[in-house]
Protein backbone atom coordinates (compact mmCIF):
# COMPACT_ATOMS: atom_id res chain seq x y z
CA UNK A 1 0.00 0.00 0.00
CA UNK A 2 1.05 3.14 -1.10
CA UNK A 3 1.36 6.20 1.48
CA UNK A 4 2.76 8.97 0.03
CA UNK A 5 1.77 12.23 2.33
CA UNK A 6 2.81 10.01 5.41
CA UNK A 7 6.21 9.42 4.14
CA UNK A 8 6.53 12.68 2.72
CA UNK A 9 5.57 14.48 5.81
CA UNK A 10 7.69 12.38 7.77
CA UNK A 11 11.00 13.23 5.98
CA UNK A 12 13.58 15.17 7.89
CA UNK A 13 14.18 18.72 5.68
CA UNK A 14 17.34 18.75 3.54
CA UNK A 15 19.00 22.06 2.99
CA UNK A 16 22.01 21.94 0.58
CA UNK A 17 25.42 22.04 2.00
CA UNK A 18 24.67 20.92 5.68
CA UNK A 19 25.33 16.95 6.98
CA UNK A 20 21.99 15.26 5.79
CA UNK A 21 19.93 14.54 8.71
CA UNK A 22 18.89 10.90 7.98
CA UNK A 23 21.01 8.06 6.45
CA UNK A 24 20.19 6.77 2.96
CA UNK A 25 19.42 3.21 4.52
CA UNK A 26 17.09 4.94 6.73
CA UNK A 27 15.08 6.84 4.26
CA UNK A 28 15.15 3.38 2.04
CA UNK A 29 13.97 1.80 5.00
CA UNK A 30 10.99 4.08 5.28
CA UNK A 31 9.77 4.32 1.93
CA UNK A 32 10.03 0.72 1.89
CA UNK A 33 7.59 0.43 4.28
CA UNK A 34 5.55 3.44 2.71
CA UNK A 35 5.16 2.86 -0.87
CA UNK A 36 3.94 0.42 -3.33
CA UNK A 37 6.43 -2.18 -4.71
CA UNK A 38 6.11 -0.56 -8.11
CA UNK A 39 7.17 2.93 -6.36
CA UNK A 40 10.00 1.81 -4.54
CA UNK A 41 11.30 -1.03 -6.91
CA UNK A 42 11.33 2.73 -9.51
CA UNK A 43 12.91 4.80 -6.06
CA UNK A 44 15.16 1.93 -5.46
CA UNK A 45 16.68 2.25 -9.02
CA UNK A 46 16.63 6.00 -9.21
CA UNK A 47 20.45 7.05 -8.50
CA UNK A 48 22.26 10.12 -9.01
CA UNK A 49 25.37 8.52 -10.36
CA UNK A 50 23.63 6.82 -13.02
CA UNK A 51 20.89 9.88 -13.42
CA UNK A 52 21.69 10.29 -17.44
CA UNK A 53 20.31 6.82 -17.52
CA UNK A 54 17.02 7.40 -15.40
CA UNK A 55 14.07 6.84 -17.47
CA UNK A 56 10.42 7.00 -16.46
CA UNK A 57 11.10 9.58 -13.37
CA UNK A 58 8.18 12.19 -15.24
CA UNK A 59 9.27 15.55 -14.20
CA UNK A 60 12.56 14.86 -13.52
CA UNK A 61 13.48 14.99 -17.23
CA UNK A 62 14.99 18.50 -16.86
CA UNK A 63 17.47 17.98 -13.84
CA UNK A 64 18.11 14.66 -15.82
CA UNK A 65 18.88 16.41 -19.06
CA UNK A 66 20.48 19.73 -16.99
CA UNK A 67 22.69 16.65 -15.09
CA UNK A 68 24.05 15.00 -18.59
CA UNK A 69 24.90 18.85 -19.64
CA UNK A 70 26.74 19.18 -17.15
CA UNK A 71 28.80 15.72 -17.65
CA UNK A 72 29.46 16.56 -20.41
CA UNK A 73 30.96 19.94 -19.87
CA UNK A 74 32.68 18.05 -16.73
CA UNK A 75 34.52 15.86 -19.10
CA UNK A 76 35.44 18.69 -21.74
CA UNK A 77 37.00 20.34 -19.05
CA UNK A 78 38.74 17.24 -17.95
CA UNK A 79 40.02 16.42 -21.80
CA UNK A 80 40.48 20.01 -22.93
CA UNK A 81 42.98 20.47 -19.71
CA UNK A 82 45.26 17.19 -20.69
CA UNK A 83 45.27 18.12 -23.85
CA UNK A 84 46.65 22.17 -23.13
CA UNK A 85 43.37 23.40 -24.92
CA UNK A 86 40.23 25.72 -24.37
CA UNK A 87 37.37 23.77 -23.10
CA UNK A 88 34.08 24.30 -24.84
CA UNK A 89 31.83 23.76 -22.40
CA UNK A 90 27.68 24.66 -22.87
CA UNK A 91 25.93 24.78 -20.15
CA UNK A 92 28.58 25.31 -16.93
CA UNK A 93 29.70 29.06 -16.88
CA UNK A 94 33.38 29.78 -17.64
CA UNK A 95 34.03 30.94 -14.64
CA UNK A 96 34.10 26.96 -13.62
CA UNK A 97 36.80 26.15 -16.35
CA UNK A 98 40.17 27.29 -13.71
CA UNK A 99 38.78 25.87 -10.48
CA UNK A 100 40.05 22.55 -9.59
CA UNK A 101 37.67 19.22 -9.81
CA UNK A 102 36.21 19.49 -5.94
CA UNK A 103 34.65 22.92 -7.45
CA UNK A 104 33.73 21.77 -10.24
CA UNK A 105 31.95 18.79 -8.54
CA UNK A 106 30.38 21.54 -5.85
CA UNK A 107 29.26 23.59 -8.39
CA UNK A 108 28.02 20.94 -10.67
CA UNK A 109 26.08 19.61 -7.17
CA UNK A 110 24.66 23.51 -6.45
CA UNK A 111 23.30 23.54 -9.81
CA UNK A 112 21.68 20.09 -9.96
CA UNK A 113 19.92 20.71 -6.33
CA UNK A 114 18.82 24.55 -7.85
CA UNK A 115 17.05 22.14 -10.94
CA UNK A 116 15.49 19.83 -8.25
CA UNK A 117 13.98 22.92 -6.00
CA UNK A 118 12.36 24.28 -9.14
CA UNK A 119 11.00 20.88 -9.94
CA UNK A 120 9.88 20.43 -6.01
CA UNK A 121 7.82 23.86 -6.19
CA UNK A 122 5.61 22.48 -8.91
CA UNK A 123 5.18 18.61 -6.97
CA UNK A 124 3.32 17.91 -3.89
CA UNK A 125 2.80 15.01 -2.21
CA UNK A 126 3.72 12.89 -5.37
CA UNK A 127 5.70 9.96 -6.02
CA UNK A 128 8.41 12.84 -7.64
CA UNK A 129 8.87 14.70 -4.82
CA UNK A 130 10.38 11.23 -2.93
CA UNK A 131 12.46 11.05 -6.31
CA UNK A 132 13.83 14.31 -5.66
CA UNK A 133 14.16 13.91 -1.82
CA UNK A 134 16.47 10.81 -2.97
CA UNK A 135 18.34 13.04 -5.37
CA UNK A 136 18.76 15.38 -3.06
CA UNK A 137 19.36 13.29 -0.09
CA UNK A 138 22.54 11.74 -2.61
CA UNK A 139 23.67 15.39 -3.39
CA UNK A 140 24.19 15.93 0.59
CA UNK A 141 26.22 12.02 1.02
CA UNK A 142 28.49 13.48 -1.72
CA UNK A 143 28.96 16.82 -0.20
CA UNK A 144 29.76 15.44 3.23
CA UNK A 145 32.28 12.88 1.67
CA UNK A 146 34.18 16.13 0.78
CA UNK A 147 35.28 16.59 4.54
CA UNK A 148 39.12 16.38 4.53
CA UNK A 149 39.59 14.68 8.15
CA UNK A 150 36.96 11.75 6.65
CA UNK A 151 38.78 11.94 3.49
CA UNK A 152 42.13 11.04 5.54
CA UNK A 153 40.75 8.42 8.24
CA UNK A 154 39.67 6.39 4.87
CA UNK A 155 42.90 7.36 2.93
CA UNK A 156 44.58 5.71 6.28
CA UNK A 157 42.45 2.74 6.45
CA UNK A 158 43.53 1.83 2.92
CA UNK A 159 47.29 2.39 2.96
CA UNK A 160 47.33 1.31 6.71
CA UNK A 161 45.13 -1.91 7.18
CA UNK A 162 44.38 -2.67 10.76
CA UNK A 163 47.02 -5.20 12.56
CA UNK A 164 44.51 -7.54 13.26
CA UNK A 165 44.03 -8.03 9.52
CA UNK A 166 47.27 -8.78 9.20
CA UNK A 167 47.60 -11.52 11.60
CA UNK A 168 48.69 -15.01 10.61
Amino acid sequence: MSNLVYLITSLPSLTYDHQPPVTMEEFMQDAQYQLSDNEYNKLEALDIKKLNEAQDFGNLKNAIVLFDELETDRLEIRSAKRQSRTPNIVTMPSRIIGKNPLEVEQYLMKALWDELDAIDTMEQFTITEVFIYKLKLQILCRLDSFNTEKGLEILDKVVYPAQENMEV
